[in-house]
């Protein structure tokens, strides 16, 4: 494990915004204006195994020096113009997309739902049009970002979820629909998965990729006929199976009491024979 030591520039940040290394955002708040720490970063909780290449190398352990020059109230999202809230979710969206690069799922997921938070117009927020496009242009690449990152850490349900909402403003949305089929095809939903992947292949005849996934969803299709016609033959041969052993049975039994019942004629025969016999001589 190599350990690279630098010096921390003068930066203002958003505490527990993840906006930069986790040990940033945890240390910090655990200090007073005017303290200096110094502090010892593992690799996964800043560059990981991947490092930031050529400043970091893989798998480092950084040493920050900390000094905490002020502490001041976060903004108030209530508060927040139109053009703040998209500064703020474009940064949260673009550390998403950091994070995703660095495979660190969980840490993108994060960041994508702080930047919706911030973007999410359902409060009625109002301001200039173009903005407000904006703001839902990035509402809609984080969710579409999001459900890419859920499918990742197999958060089938929750992408659903995302890939829902990119719909609901654009349903010709190809990523997305694209992503909707792949979680549904993950939850075993062959038939479900084929529909968004039908109406994106509708919208991108081109496309290698959904062509790729559309022909494994036939495969798979083919493949969940097939197993079910083969528990059908195997449940028909059962009841049959157990149909024929019935009628055995009951063929057997019926021998039994006939026989038993020419057992019974015979030996009252002979006792008549006898009595006749006996009385008649």
């Amino acid at each position: 494990m190599g350990c690279v030591s630098r010096t921390t520039l003068k930066r203002s940040f958003l505490v527990m915004e993840m906006l930069f290394q986790a040990t940033l955002d945890m240390s910090v708040a655990l200090m007073n204006a005017g303290e200096v720490a110094e502090v010892t970063s593992a690799p996964r909780f800043a560059y990981g195994a991947k490092g930031r290449l050529p400043e970091i190398p893989e798998d480092a352990s950084l040493n920050f020096q900390l000094e905490l020059l002020d502490i001041q109230p976060g903004p108030d999202m209530e508060k927040l113009s139109a053009e703040d809230r998209l500064k703020f979710g474009e940064k949260k969206r673009e550390r998403g997309n950091e994070l995703f690069g660095r495979e660190d799922y969980s840490g993108a997921i994060n960041s994508y739902s702080k930047a919706v938070q911030y973007v999410d117009r359902s409060g009625g927020l109002t301001g200039d049009t173009s903005v407000l496009q904006l703001l839902l242009d990035c509402k809609i690449k984080c969710y579409n970002n999001m459900a890419a990152s859920q499918l990742k850490v197999g958060a089938t349900d929750a992408a659903i979820r995302s890939c829902e909402e990119v719909l609901q403003s654009q349903p010709d949305n190809i990523k997305a629909l694209y992503r909707l089929g792949k979680a549904y095809s993950s939850k075993g939903h062959t038939q479900k998965a084929m529909i968004p992947l039908k109406k994106a292949l509708k919208l991108d005849p081109e496309s290698k990729l959904l062509h790729r996934e559309m022909a494994w969803l036939t495969k798979q299709q083919k493949r969940e006929v097939e197993t079910e016609k083969s528990m059908y033959k195997r449940m028909m041969g059962s009841m049959a199976d157990a149909a024929s052993k019935g009628k055995n049975k009951k063929s057997s039994n019926s021998v039994l009491k006939w026989t038993l019942l020419a057992g019974g004629v015979g030996v009252a025969a002979l006792s008549v024979g006898l009595a006749y016999y006996r009385f008649g001589h």
